[in-house]
Order: structure tokens, then C-alpha cells, then sequence
């Protein structure tokens, strides 16, 4: 996926489905996830605010330059290469997962970091993170549906963190919670469901004749589709 051949006119080019600074920003990923695993195990509230902060950052970042890429070469892997195609998807929708459970822990990180380090009473610090995950998950709907529509295609899976999120935090807090704050927990679960099963709608509308990923022209090594494809990766590159 990192060197996948791609032919342009009359010689071969190495560019990766995964671009080399996904890569990058995946190591860094994985330091910070390590150095926040330490902070939390040493029970540093502060330090395990900023490191979580900087991993959900960093994950933002790598899940950016995946996405962008893929929907550069989307149409020419998926021309050549059905596993490679159906691999760049896979990878998508991990990174996806890998970020929005890194969103979670940032949340929780923050939330702790509020109530035992700045002193802010629990209830109202949990219920303004209940509420900000809520408006969170209907922003990124609508963003992800409209604005990145194509860039964003394939992926799917976050939603299922978030749904297996708000359904386990629901039990444990039901006993110790005020109705109020039981209706946002049942309200953050009934978004998180419907988020998920309109995604799943929405992408197998869009997808089901494959028009995304079908060459205009006849063949992948057409002049025009190489003219396009070059200039996507001389400017991405």
C-alpha cells in the first residue's frame, strides 16, 4: 500500500496509497499513545490531558492525509487492484476507529483534568462533556456527509466506537445519575445508533453502482486520466 506502482505515460512512478507522512504522523501517534498509557498509570490528571490532547491531534492528522490520498487514487487502485482497493478501505476505517477511540480518551482525560485538577464539581463537568460529545457527533454527520463527501467515502467504523461508548456508560452511571442526566446519556446513545445505521444507509446509496470509483475513460492508462492523476500527485507530493 506504501509503494504501490502506478503508470503514468511512458514509465512508472512509486507513489504510495499511504503516503510516507501517514506513516509519520501513525509513529507519532503511537509514542503519544504510549506516553499516555505512562501519565494515566502514574494517575498525572494534567499530563494526561495534554498527551491525549496531542494523540486525538496527531490521529486527526494521519486519518487526513490517508483519506486525502486514497481519494486520489481511489479510482486507479480500485482499476488495478481489487485487494489493494478494498486494503486502502480497511486501513480507512482502522485509523477511523483508532482516532474516534482516541477522541473518547481525550474526553475522559479532560474530563478528569476539570473536576480533580481545576476543582470544577463533577456533575456539571460531565454533563458539558455529554453534551459537547452530543453536538460533536451530529456536527461531524453533516460535515462528513456534505462537505467531505467524497474524502471521507469509505469510513464507517467510528461510528460503531462511539455507539459501543455511550451504550457501556449508560449502565454505570444510570444508578448514581439525576434524570436529567439520564436523558442525555439516552439521548447521546439513540444519536450514536442513528449516526451509525444512516451512515450505512447513506454509503450504500452512493456506492451501490460504484460511480465514485469508476474511470471516466476507457482504461487507466488513458492520456487524460495520467494528465489528472500527475497533476493530483505533483500537487499532493
Amino acid at each position: 500500500m506504501v509503494v504501490q506502482k502506478f503508470i503514468l505515460g511512458p514509465g512508472k512512478r512509486h507513489c504510495g496509497a499511504l503516503p510516507f507522512s501517514f506513516l509519520i504522523m501513525l509513529f507519532i501517534s503511537l509514542n503519544l499513545n504510549t506516553g499516555w498509557l505512562f501519565a494515566v498509570d502514574q494517575l498525572n490528571a494534567t499530563w494526561s490531558f495534554v498527551v491525549s490532547m496531542f494523540l486525538f491531534i496527531s490521529n486527526c492528522i494521519a486519518l487526513t492525509y490517508a483519506a486525502v490520498n486514497f481519494s486520489i487514487f481511489g479510482k486507479s487502485l480500485h482499476q488495478e487492484s481489487n485487494v489493494d482497493f478494498w486494503m486502502g478501505i480497511g486501513v480507512l476505517n482502522a485509523m477511523a476507529v483508532y482516532t474516534t477511540g482516541s477522541l473518547v480518551g481525550f474526553l475522559e482525560s479532560f474530563t478528569i483534568f476539570l473536576s480533580h485538577e481545576m476543582k470544577h464539581d463533577m456533575y456539571k463537568v460531565c454533563t458539558g462533556i455529554i453534551i459537547l460529545l452530543h453536538l460533536l457527533v451530529i456536527l461531524w454527520f453533516i460535515i462528513e456527509n456534505t462537505w467531505l463527501t467524497y474524502t471521507f467515502n469509505t469510513i464507517v467504523l467510528h461510528y460503531g466506537v462511539l455507539v459501543w461508548y455511550v451504550a457501556t456508560m449508560y449502565p454505570k452511571q444510570i444508578l448514581q445519575s439525576t434524570s436529567a442526566m439520564n436523558g442525555l446519556l439516552i439521548s447521546n446513545v439513540v444519536v450514536a445508533v442513528l449516526a451509525l445505521f444512516f451512515r450505512i444507509i447513506i454509503l450504500y446509496s452512493r456506492n451501490k453502482h460504484n460511480k465514485l470509483y469508476k474511470m471516466s475513460t476507457p482504461g487507466c492508462n488513458s492520456h487524460h486520466a495520467d494528465q489528472n492523476l500527475e497533476q493530483k500527485i505533483n500537487n499532493w507530493y
